[in-house]
């Protein structure tokens, strides 16, 4: 608690704290948007395409041997920080989102044009700001790719695909005249 009488400590613990959540919050908004996807182009098979999600999702965290960093040891050596903690947060930030967007594609293919254009400018935004602290911070030094490196910067881009397919539902669907609500 001493540490939070420092003014600068505290100031860099809400930039800290202020930059996990829009990471979070720009992972369970990509979450959402590809269930969507997924749930209105894949109608008739959601069921065995969103099974095989989940076995994706949690198979790698099973299946694969999980590298930490030597200096934090002491924390992955605890089962619940090592296994639990990863299983919630990918439940949490991943598949309770892709599962309501894949209901919510289910039950709305094609979502009202103005809705959808917000959503994509807040998701893009979000995307945008995420990958400027992600490239600030450093993180992409973990990938043998550096952060200059044009395929990390265009990773953000091929996240955001299903916000594409969105737009061009709505829009297609407003030109053809069959907005929902209309008869």
């Amino acid at each position: 608690m001493a540490h939070l009488e420092n003014a600068s400590l505290r100031l860099d613990l809400a930039r800290y704290i202020a930059t996990f959540l829009l990471q979070y919050l720009t992972l369970v908004c990509w979450s959402w948007t590809s269930g969507f996807a997924l749930g209105s182009l894949a109608r008739r098979t959601v069921r065995v395409t969103g099974t095989l999600f989940c076995l994706v999702l949690f198979g790698e965290l099973l299946a694969v041997p999980q590298h930490h960093n030597e200096v934090n040891a002491a924390v992955f050596q605890l089962t619940f920080y090592d296994r639990v903690l990863p299983l919630i947060l990918r439940t949490v930030l991943v598949l309770l989102p892709s599962i309501l967007g894949m209901r919510h594609g289910l039950r709305l293919a094609r979502p009202p044009l103005l809705k959808t254009v917000l959503w994509a400018v807040v998701i893009v935004i979000m995307t945008a700001m995420a990958s400027r602290t992600l490239a600030m911070s450093g993180v992409y030094g973990w990938w043998r790719l550096g952060a200059d490196s044009w395929q990390v910067w265009l990773l953000p881009l091929a996240v955001l695909w299903p916000v594409g397919y969105m737009i061009a539902t709505a829009s297609w669907q407003r030109w053809s005249g069959k907005e929902l609500g209309r008869a």
